[in-house]
């Protein structure tokens, strides 16, 4: 099978690359001719860490669709070129926009080092533009494109003659083009005995000699503490296209605290010590008393201004991103109380906005394909269930499924399946009993197969339940403490026990897909023979819920239903 960048270079027209990207030629024409440029993007500021603002121009959906398959296409192109050169990830030079590299990579070659240069570009996506991006796709060697396909590909990247930070395409061309300065500053930082990594527009220069190299940088005279690049390394990076922004050029020492990327590099690499105190304090005064603000300089006053929770969980993401790495994102097997603060202060975060301030009811399935059927049902019931899904397109849920990823496995020990779920009951009011600002207006609902796999999760929520009442899966709903529900699938007449797939047609589980059938991955599963319930939620009943009658799933949702509603009766 030809790869992507063969079947890229055999494009012979705008034509021809639509039906690459998986466009119809009309769709892709219409896009590029038929929407007035003015009304291709959504143009706005958002403020910088620094100060200042920077334009984000945000694609409109067809648009968008269109570059992020473009970004794809290019991707996959450079990580052939990058393969074929033989780039091992330890010798990346370019660490932005790829996929296994981040700033965690891009500063860990400049730990532990006695001088480290930082050189910003100024206006990195804007600098890159119309004739430059065209030009790259057809004069380099490794892509020589037909001057139809690159015009073409130039036309999608580029808004108002630059590549426009919003845009899904625009990190892997600004790293193609970047590719040839890259090459250019190793040679240099190789030369001098340096390392060299760019981060997107942060350069960075370090090593441990007793005396910086000033073919790299220099000061600006002999008691200055102020450097500069060297005159050759600006004439790389001007003859590269791009400019130096004086105002961020800076040489840390060895005795000062050093950074890359906005990570500290003297001894290992770590989150700025003031970050991670006032991420922590941030977090604390949101989930004990449900104020989330910042302190910003206006008017010549620091005043506290209104914070988004989304941005703290983006600030404690990054705190976990990066310490996280010495526990290798693994769940602690330790006791909460002895997890690092960081790992503590994000799980109250996610346990608050998960289970004590949600906005709409939450569900918690047993794994992630349930959700895949449960929201696939949800859709074509729509009619039927108003107060879960809204009837009219698109049809957004109105309640919220619960998303199991690495990090609710490490940080909030709830990777799916009924021991997590046990678990959850189990500890329950103690994880919630420090979330002081909690509301509890909605209730969060633990759905589970009703069969002898759940019996464990029926006796916890029984031990656990403010009124001990028996737990044994012949109720619709069962309430346990607090807003914490239990539902157990219902039991069709004439069978003894039930799970998710009990609901689905008969002839849906007796897809094939190749020669093989549905098989639930218990007794006698066999791989040569069957697939089990990821490729049944994905493969058939995602990719055929057009067509699939949903009724089956009636009796599920109308104890769902009377579990949301029971609430609603009991709370003010």
């Amino acid at each position: 099978m030809a790869t992507m960048l063969t079947r890229l270079k055999a494009c012979a027209s705008r034509k021809e690359l639509a039906l690459l990207l998986g466009f119809k030629p009309k769709a892709l024409s219409y896009v590029l001719f038929q929407v007035a440029d003015k009304d291709k993007y959504a143009v706005f500021e958002i403020p910088k860490k620094n100060g200042g603002h920077r334009t984000i121009a945000a694609p409109i959906p067809q648009l968008k669709l269109l570059q992020s398959r473009l970004a794809h296409c290019l991707q996959a192109c450079l990580d052939e070129i990058e393969k074929a050169d033989g780039v091992k990830e330890s010798c990346a030079l370019s660490h932005g926009f790829h996929t296994g590299r981040s700033i965690c990579s891009n500063a860990e070659i400049h730990k532990g080092r006695r001088w480290v240069f930082n050189i910003d570009l100024k206006d990195f996506f804007p600098s890159i533009n119309f004739g430059r991006v065209r030009g790259f796709f057809i004069k380099n060697n490794k892509f020589s494109l037909n001057p139809d396909v690159a015009t073409a590909i130039a036309q999608i990247a580029c808004h108002d003659n630059s590549l426009p930070q919003g845009s899904p395409c625009s990190p892997v061309i600004s790293n193609l083009l970047g590719h040839l300065l890259d090459i250019k500053l190793n040679q240099m930082a190789k030369r001098a005995r340096c390392s060299y990594s760019r981060y997107a527009d942060d350069i960075t220069f370090s090593c441990s000699k007793k005396e910086f190299p000033t073919e790299i940088a220099l000061p600006t005279s002999v008691e200055s503490t102020q450097w500069i690049p060297s005159d050759k390394v600006r004439h790389v990076i001007h003859s590269s296209g791009y400019q130096v922004n004086p105002q961020k050029t800076r040489m840390q020492f060895y005795w000062s605290r050093q950074d890359a990327t906005g990570l500290v590099v003297n001894k290992k690499v770590n989150v700025p010590r003031d970050y991670v105190k006032a991420t922590r304090a941030q977090c604390h005064r949101f989930v004990k008393k449900g104020i989330l603000t910042q302190n910003e300089e206006l008017w010549g006053q620091k005043v506290e201004v209104p914070y988004s929770p989304s941005r703290l969980r983006g600030k404690l993401s990054h705190v976990y991103n990066v310490k996280g790495r010495e526990f290798g994102y693994e769940r602690q097997k330790e006791s909460p109380r002895s997890w690092p603060n960081f790992i503590r202060d994000y799980r109250a975060f996610l346990d608050f906005v998960s289970f004590g301030v949600n906005d709409v009811p939450l569900f918690l399935f047993e794994g992630k394909t349930d959700n895949i059927y449960v929201r696939c049902a949800l859709r074509s019931l729509s009619a039927h269930y108003p107060e879960f899904i809204s009837n009219a397109p698109p049809k957004q849920l109105a309640i919220s499924l619960f998303n199991y990823s690495r990090t609710s496995d490490a940080v909030q020990s709830l990777a799916g399946g009924t021991g997590d779920l046990k678990l959850l009951i189990n500890n329950y009011v103690g994880r919630l009993r420090e979330l002081e600002a909690a509301t509890f207006k909605q209730p969060v609902v633990i759905v589970v197969d009703n069969d002898k796999g759940s019996k464990e999760v029926f006796k916890a929520a029984e031990s656990k339940s403010d009124t001990k009442a028996a737990v044994d899966g012949s109720k619709p709903f069962y309430h346990i403490t607090k807003n914490l529900y239990l539902v157990p699938t219902p039991i069709p007449s004439g069978a003894t026990e039930s799970y998710i797939e009990t609901f689905l047609p008969p002839a849906v589980l007796a897809e094939k897909l190749g020669n093989k059938t549905f098989h639930l991955p218990e007794k006698g599963f066999d791989v040569k023979k069957h697939f089990g319930k990821v490729l049944l939620a994905e493969k058939v009943v995602q990719k055929k819920q057009k067509t699939i009658n949903f009724d089956g799933f009636k009796p599920l949702l109308n104890n769902m239903r009377l579990a949301v509603q029971d609430y609603a009766a009991k709370s003010p």
